[in-house]
Order: structure tokens, then C-alpha cells, then sequence
């Protein structure tokens, strides 16, 4: 199975609400796991980067500063900060390098918060947007 990962605009489905109390976001909890606005488990992803949907399947893999797919197809790259960008240089989403804790944001490139993530996985906060991705392209 291949991930398709297209420009920022395919991160749509991640855009938070404006009434920031009542919406949780996707996020990354301590362990790893990768869970949407409703608390369901989509996956996890591993200290070392290796992205695993909720069936226990290796979809995707952190190599480097590269985001591969199972097939060993590049999707993007992550900088030093967690910035991840799609594969024509446009920034995907930002993390925030201020926050701490549990609840680290992650912004779209238009400045809103998609997703949180606890900060031991700010660089493999791309997980959600693989997940999230296989999420929104099964039927």
C-alpha cells in the first residue's frame, strides 16, 4: 500500500475548530500512540520512527531526516524543529518549539492548530499525517 502525500491543503481533514474548548485534536500521547479528535486509536509510531497503523501494520518509517513509505517511496523530510515538508519543499505542518509536556502543538501552515503531540515525539509527529491519511483514503 502506498501513501500518497500531497501538498498542506491534504491536511484539511486535521484543521481545528476556532472554539479551541471544546475540539480535541489528533495527537501523540506518551507511549506513542497516535489517536484522532475522538480518542480512537489510528496507530502508534516508535522512539525509533516506525510508523504502525491500529492493525499492528508497518506503514511507514522515520530514516534520517526522511519520511519513507513501506516501499521505501520518500513522502518528505523533517527538520531539527519537527517542521515537516512534502516532498516539493512546502511545509506540511509546524511544531512548536516553545511548547513542552503532553500537549506540544502542531500548527498548519496557515497558523492553526491541527494536532498535539507529547514532546519525546515531536519528531515523529508526522506519524498523524500518515495516519490520518490512511485513514481518509480507505472507502
Amino acid at each position: 500500500m502506498t501513501l500518497i502525500l500531497i501538498s498542506a491543503a491534504y491536511v484539511a481533514p486535521l484543521n481545528a475548530q476556532d472554539d479551541q474548548a471544546n475540539y480535541k485534536h489528533p495527537y501523540i500521547d506518551a507511549t506513542g500512540h497516535v489517536s484522532d479528535g475522538q480518542g480512537k486509536k489510528l496507530g502508534w509510531v516508535t522512539k525509533d520512527g516506525i510508523i504502525y497503523n491500529a492493525k499492528g501494520e508497518k506503514i511507514a518509517y522515520i530514516k534520517g531526516p526522511e519520511l519513507m513509505d513501506n516501499g521505501d517511496k520518500k513522502l518528505g523530510r523533517i527538520d531539527k524543529n519537527g517542521t515537516f515538508y512534502n516532498n516539493e519543499g512546502a511545509i506540511v505542518f509546524t511544531v512548536d518549539p516553545k511548547s513542552k509536556g503532553e500537549k506540544c502543538q502542531i500548527f498548519d501552515p496557515k497558523g492553526k492548530v491541527i494536532a498535539t503531540v507529547h514532546e519525546g515525539y515531536k519528531n515523529q509527529a508526522c506519524a498523524i499525517h500518515c495516519l490520518y491519511n490512511m485513514k481518509e483514503m480507505k472507502p
